[in-house]
């Protein structure tokens, strides 16, 4: 006698949401970590691998809970990617210095919130100035 086929049950896909919504919010509950703060790469691959099972559970059993579960999982998905995308979009650069322009006196705080003035390093050698943009 031939054995029934067993179908995969619900637990496929609410896996895969819970997978979409472990990558989704701990994106932000880890954004001290500056890899997973500019890259959000473990997060995405979390999110992409969640909807991946949410879908396959659809495809094996197609119930109003598999359909719901990837639907939430799709809809958390695209939208941290989305936001994702638009986060870390960097603006265009207006204008860009060049190594010899001699650029006006200022006073910016440093990483460590310590006042710091261009002219204080005239005539000390070269001076890098970096602007991180993080999302913190």
């Amino acid at each position: 006698m031939d054995q029934p086929i067993k179908k995969p049950s619900i637990k496929l896909s609410v896996y895969g949401m819970i997978v979409t919504a472990v990558g989704g919010v701990s994106y932000f509950l880890l954004t001290d970590i500056p890899f997973i703060r500019n890259t959000a790469a473990p997060n995405i691959a979390l999110v992409v691998v969640g909807m991946a099972m949410a879908v396959w559970g659809v495809v094996k059993r197609r119930s109003k809970g598999t359909i719901i579960a990837a639907g939430v999982s799709a809809f958390v998905g695209l939208g941290l990617i989305g936001s994702l995308t638009i986060l870390m979009k960097l603006p265009e650069a207006e204008a860009i210095a060049r190594t010899s322009d001699l650029l006006p006196d200022f006073t910016l705080p440093n990483q460590d919130g310590v006042p710091v003035t261009l002219s204080s390093y005239k005539g000390k050698g070269p001076v890098l100035l970096v602007f991180y943009r993080g999302h913190w």
